[in-house]
């Protein structure tokens, strides 16, 4: 068994803070937190009161919504950011909004709606000269890897991971956990080798349970039962096997900016 470890991504959200910067720093802190509501709570003080861009306040509320799994409350805020945006409809935003909105599609499993959303996302960011976000990219791969389309998701996973480095650096956090989905995509494929070297490129950066686990099976698929064994010893656990499920089976929040999703396949 095989755990596959996928990213829900967002588009950055930046906040026009003036002097609620540091009311604004600490509901960042809440979000570093996983103190959702208190977050929220600040964010909407600030549309309330004007003290921030309110299409920033929104689409972060979005978020923090679909965060705290209340995913109606989530929609109501992306109605509310898409009704702004429908007076600018060559916003630079709509990329972020759609990528959010496609982002509940997948948990939701509306999964062709969300590719479509994406899809959107892309066109529009190729048409107006903006650098894709990767979480267009790696949302698709996502979808694409949960309908069987492995050479679709392989590209968009690498498209991703370059755009990470490129926009992050090489040894961002973000990078490893997109090299991480990357590797386990080789994995499918049953390019244990290329599997290896991905993954071995993730652990470069720093070690992780998902990544040490997706590194355990690689080894024993190549019949390197010892290593595989001395590496099970650090972790910490008899065994990486897993029940079976398909599609997305938890969500675990991480800040805003990125969720993480973890598809699990025998």
């Amino acid at each position: 068994m095989m755990r596959i470890w996928f990213l829900l991504l967002f588009g950055p959200a930046a906040l026009v803070a003036g002097d609620w910067t540091a009311k604004l720093e600490e509901a960042s802190r809440c979000e570093a937190q996983g103190r959702w509501q208190a977050a929220a709570a600040i964010y909407q003080q600030a549309l309330e009161e004007g003290a921030a861009d309110p299409l920033d306040m929104e689409l972060a509320l979005g978020q923090l919504a679909y965060y705290r799994g209340d995913y109606g409350d989530a929609r109501r805020w992306h109605r509310r950011a898409e009704d702004r945006l429908r007076d600018a409809p060559q916003s630079r935003r709509w990329p972020e909004l759609l990528v959010g909105r496609a982002v509940l599609d997948v948990v939701e499993g509306r999964l062709t709606a969300a590719e479509v959303r994406l899809r959107r996302a892309l066109d529009f960011s190729q048409e107006n000269g903006i650098r894709p976000l990767p979480g267009i990219f790696h949302n698709l791969a996502s979808i694409e890897l949960q309908t069987g389309r492995l050479v679709d998701a392989e590209r968009h996973q690498g498209d991703a991971l370059q755009v990470f480095r490129e926009s992050l650096g090489a040894r961002h956090e973000e990078v490893r956990r997109a090299w991480i989905s990357y590797s386990t995509i080789a994995a499918l494929r049953g390019d244990w080798p290329e599997a290896e070297r991905r993954i071995r490129a993730a652990l470069d950066i720093a070690e992780s349970p998902e990544a040490l686990e997706t590194y355990i099976v690689i080894l024993e698929k190549q019949k390197r039962k010892k290593e595989a064994r001395l590496l099970r010893e650090r972790l910490g656990s008899a065994s990486v096997a897993l029940p079976a499920a398909n599609g997305i089976v938890d969500v675990q929040l991480l800040p805003r900016g990125a969720a993480s999703a973890v598809v699990m396949v025998k």
